[in-house]
């Protein structure tokens, strides 16, 4: 690979963030030598489309894949340390990256909920493929369409897990004719993220299109043969033929396993040259208190600003000004579309709309700024309120 190890740019991570801001780096016209690390097997790939569409059939995983460009140099590796003063990757097989600037784009691991610590041994209790799946990559996808067969309608699936991806799964699965029990620890999932109003309009869908456990605690997960068996706090047992894992996600840094901090230009401080988009970057709002946004379309949003931000540091291009959280998610939850902008901060005042029509629109203030919009039914007012969004 030449003298691959002295490039101007590294940036870890295959994924929407990293992929965004390569792509702006050469679409600003920077000619410098610019390497992106991928751990993952396979090509970089849309992440957001593993449920929407891999799952789903939609897609395959190389029809989800994300092109490099052929000017950035694909180095393929896991990323297990940084030395921020030398801005100096260190890859799992003992290779080291050192660059100009570097760019984390990490992304987020899945979070273990207590149905997965507390089962011993999931090695496929019928000697075949395990029935407890988490949903993640796409090879998660795959596997789980394989478990799900040609008929997802003769199934029964499990889900554990309420928040965006499991939500979306359970919906998909009850649509397409699948039963469906949804266990959540929270009596009322999203609701950090979407506002109390939204939530318990989607927790409401949940409980007429599904089997919703929702503020209820697994207490033991069992794998059978051909099946799999969900016993809840309190005694309910549920039965399947499989159960999937989707508890959300935590950021992944390289040998640390949390969030990097960031200012608002995306920058780490008190390390000159290093920056961190997606997933892995913890913002802190006004008061101090910390936030990382895991959508799709933040993390594009943020790899291009971090882009920009090496741009200005290397060869001295404009200052973009401050990060706004102004990216936007939607997800369709049985048949309705639950959608939003900016990041709901905690602490943030909500205001509650009902819409003619039956949609729901919430709007979410920080002294008087309004930092997020959130709504079912509403896409209408909510990208006319998406241009006064502010940073929190």
């Amino acid at each position: 690979m030449g003298d691959v190890d002295r490039p101007d740019v590294v940036v870890v991570g295959g994924g929407a963030a990293g992929h965004a801001a390569v792509t702006t780096l050469r679409g600003e016209g920077f000619d410098g030598r610019v390497v992106l690390v991928h751990g993952e097997e396979g090509e970089p790939y849309l992440r957001t489309l593993v449920d929407k569409a891999i799952l789903q059939g939609l897609l395959t995983a190389e029809q989800a894949a994300l092109p490099v460009p052929l000017d950035v140099e694909l180095v393929r590796g896991r990323a297990i340390g940084l030395d921020p003063a030398r801005r100096a990757v260190v890859l799992a097989d003992g290779r080291e990256l050192t660059a100009a600037a570097v760019v984390l784009a990490t992304g987020a691991v899945p979070r273990p909920g207590p149905a997965v610590d507390r089962v011993p041994a999931l090695a496929g209790a019928d000697g075949g493929e395990p029935r407890v799946v988490h949903l993640h990559t796409a090879r998660d996808a795959e596997r789980l369409r394989a478990l799900l067969g040609p008929d997802p309608a003769r199934r029964t699936v499990t889900v554990l897990g309420a928040g965006f991806v499991g939500s979306e799964t359970a919906a998909w699965l009850a649509e397409v004719g699948a039963t469906v029990h949804l266990v959540a620890r929270s009596r009322l999932p999203l609701a950090g993220a979407l506002g109390t109003a939204v939530a318990r309009a989607v927790a409401l869908r949940h409980e007429e299109h599904l089997d919703a456990h929702l503020g209820r605690r697994v207490e033991a997960v069992t794998e059978r043969p051909g099946g799999v068996t969900v016993r809840l706090v309190g005694g309910t047992v549920l039965e399947s033929d499989l159960a999937v894992v989707a508890h959300g996600t935590a950021p992944a840094a390289p040998g640390t396993g949390g969030g990097v901090d960031v200012d608002d230009r995306l920058a780490v401080p008190g390390a000159p040259g290093l920056f961190a988009a997606g997933a892995v970057a913890v913002h802190r709002d006004r008061r101090g208190r910390r936030f990382r946004t895991d959508h799709w379309d933040a993390a594009v949003a943020q790899g291009a600003h971090a882009a920009r931000a090496v741009l200005r540091r290397l060869v001295g291009g404009p200052d973009l000004g401050p990060y706004v959280p102004d990216a936007g998610f939607s997800l369709v939850l049985h048949g309705a579309q639950v959608a939003g902008f900016g990041v709901a901060v905690p602490g943030a005042t909500p205001e509650h709309r009902t819409l003619d029509g039956g949609g729901l629109l919430t709007e979410l203030r920080v002294g008087g700024d309004l930092v997020a919009v959130v709504g079912l039914g509403a896409t209408r007012e909510l990208h006319a309120l998406r241009r006064d969004l502010r940073r929190p």
